[in-house]
């Protein structure tokens, strides 16, 4: 009987395994929020040149663990919801210390990149914890020649 037992718990522990690893890989996907991982920052870009101007499409997507910090700036009275007047102090401070970090030079002169505007979206991401996307329309003014060369750095 001793045998039987041992061989009935070792079929139950396969068992138990094998939905783990189906459960994990079934619901693992949907709260996967960051392929590239939850300490992560993606940035992304977008750059149109018109006839004066050009305006960029400014994109971080903050993970989970960075997102606790940036939501601690955001929710600046710490009662766990973001207000308009808390999203708006946050752009006009927050918004533009990420736009000065951004380079950008026609023919080699630096432009001046401005705010036009902010959007802030929380979202639930791994584990139940937040994550923040904040998407901004930049726009910087320039004569656009037949020959400009841009350079572009963040």
């Amino acid at each position: 009987k001793t045998g039987h037992t041992r061989v009935f718990s070792v079929h139950r522990l396969r068992l138990h395994i094998l939905l783990a690893v189906i459960c994990a890989a079934l619901f693992g996907m949907r709260t996967s929020a960051h392929p590239m991982g939850n300490f992560a920052i993606c940035h992304y870009a977008k750059l149109s040149v018109n006839t004066n101007r050009v305006d960029i499409v400014y994109v971080l997507d903050f993970a989970e663990i960075p997102s606790i910090e940036e939501l601690r700036i955001l929710d600046s009275n710490h009662d766990g919801k973001i207000d308009s007047a808390e999203e708006a102090a946050y752009v006009k401070t927050r918004g533009q210390q990420f736009v000065n970090k951004l380079q950008l030079k026609s023919n080699r002169s630096q432009l001046q990149v401005t705010l036009k505007s902010c959007r802030i979206i929380p979202s639930l991401g791994a584990g139940g914890l937040q994550t923040l996307r904040i998407e901004m329309l930049l726009q910087a003014d320039c004569a656009i020649q037949a020959e400009t060369n841009f350079t572009y750095l963040d």
